[in-house]
């Protein structure tokens, strides 16, 4: 008896209720992400909580204290100095790539 190309002889995944289809891994991914955009949207949605349209500056929320501001400006002085120093760097004409992208064949499954 031949089998059908994508099955296994294991027992299916459970069909999602919703649909009474599998879920797919691609599926899940889009979920998953659609899932974190919109709590990195709207927090105040993701939580539950209700929504006043106050910012956090209005609501009371503490500053930022001063060894915390002079931190991320070291670290976005010490990026950009960074960055300057990859851009201005000569490479010889002619000379060979860092890397290239190769990418590989998808695996036979068995």
């Amino acid at each position: 008896m031949a089998r059908r190309r994508g099955t296994s002889r294991r027992s299916s995944p459970p069909a999602d209720r919703a649909g009474g289809r599998r879920l797919t891994r691609r599926r899940f991914v889009a979920l998953l992400a659609a899932g974190a955009t919109a709590a990195f949207a709207s927090p105040a949605l993701a939580t539950g909580t209700k929504t006043t349209g106050k910012t956090a500056a209005k609501t009371g929320a503490a500053p930022m204290s001063q060894k915390v501001a002079k931190g991320l400006e070291e670290g976005k002085q010490s990026t950009a100095k960074t960055l300057k120093t990859i851009r201005n760097y000569d490479l010889p004409p002619g000379s060979e790539q860092a890397f290239a992208f190769h990418p590989l064949p998808p695996r036979r499954r068995s």
